[in-house]
């Protein structure tokens, strides 16, 4: 029960926010990033590399 409420939390508090996060912005990128937003971007880099590592990148 425990593995599973834990998979829960990761789906709705992680991956989801992350996923949405993938859609290309448009319009022109800030002349300063947030030290915050600098770790988010990494983190979908390397979500996006272990997708891709796991076939499931498009």
């Amino acid at each position: 029960m425990r593995t599973m409420c834990a998979f829960l939390v990761l789906r709705e508090h992680v991956i989801k926010p992350l996923l949405a996060g993938v859609v290309a912005r448009q319009g022109r990128p800030p002349k300063t990033i947030d030290p915050l937003d600098q770790h988010y971007v990494a983190l979908r880099r390397e979500l996006q590399r272990t997708f891709h590592t796991l076939g499931l990148a498009a």
